[in-house]
């Protein structure tokens, strides 16, 4: 519909141009003279060059275009204006049918917020500056209704001497009014999601079963080589103690590892839960271990 819109805009205007009527030199002169001696009557209204009617044919079907683009993308705001200008008698009339019943719906999906700010102690604020998805959306608040693109918005609020707010509404498409009522300067709400354990507390807990497990593996060894040194007492060879006393230390060493590690990944485990600041690393290298703990106050 529109693109033919467009070629008959330009065919008209190519049968304006064909259809002017050219002169001869003694009746421009003869239609010169009737014109002066009849000046006195009022002049009819010039009709508007051809090109100018193409160029407004042109702006209408682009109107009724991104108002049904804009309407299918949630900007109703920019879209009613669209339409109010395909609807003007300007435009053809089949464009304006549609943008005429365009506008009225989108007026009433427009949805509006009334946005009602005060400081920590209750006290009303009215100088806030407003932001929405990063935008200037007001620097006043007296309490009237403004329009806005229902959805999901980002809102920034900012006032002298108080620390800038954030928040996130949901504006509904059609509700008029909607008040938005923000605490300015006040903490955010606490996060109230469940919290997973870090991953260090994993690592930590496997490396205590494993010291426990190492420190079983090693008592068992030790244990059965001193069964063996006390069936050959008092023949035994001197080098058999050292074996024993070797599986003993590392038993001894692996319990501590064990028991630290456990200790250390059931505290990460209960710290992570009460939504401190907090960064914990563990690296491993041949041969040690560097374990980085901090925490901010």
């Amino acid at each position: 519909m529109v693109s033919a819109f467009r070629s008959a805009s330009a065919s008209e205007a190519a049968r304006r141009s064909r259809g002017r009527v050219r002169f001869a030199p003694g009746k421009v002169l003869l239609l010169g003279a009737l014109g002066w001696c009849c000046s006195s009557r009022p002049a009819r209204a010039q009709e508007a060059p051809a090109a100018t009617l193409t160029d407004i044919k042109n702006q209408c079907a682009d109107a009724y275009e991104a108002t049904q683009r804009e309407r299918a993308a949630g900007q109703l705001i920019s879209a009613h204006r669209k339409s109010i200008f395909c609807a003007q008698s300007s435009c053809p009339e089949v464009l304006r049918g549609d943008c005429a019943t365009w506008a009225g719906e989108l007026a009433n999906s427009i949805a509006s917020v009334v946005i009602e700010a005060r400081k920590p102690n209750g006290e009303p604020l009215t100088e806030v500056a407003v932001q929405v998805d990063g935008q200037p959306f007001d620097d006043h608040l007296d309490g009237r209704a403004q329009e806005l693109d229902p959805g999901q918005h980002r809102f920034r609020f900012e006032a002298d001497g108080l620390a800038s707010t954030e928040r996130d509404f949901v504006v509904v498409e059609g509700q008029k009014a909607q008040r938005l009522r923000i605490t300015v300067g006040a903490a955010p709400p606490p996060d109230t999601r469940p919290r997973g354990f870090p991953t260090a507390s994993y690592v930590l807990a496997g490396a205590g079963l494993v010291g426990l497990s190492s420190f079983a593996l090693f008592g068992l060894s030790g244990n059965a080589k001193k069964d063996e040194l006390n069936s050959c007492r008092p023949a035994c060879a001197a080098s058999l103690r050292a074996p024993i006393e070797h599986d003993y230390l590392a038993a001894d060493f692996s319990l501590g590892v064990g028991l630290v590690s456990l200790g250390l990944a059931t505290w990460l485990a209960i710290a992570s839960q009460t939504g401190e600041d907090q960064n914990f690393d563990l690296r491993a290298s041949k041969g040690a271990a560097l374990l980085h703990y901090q925490r901010v106050f």
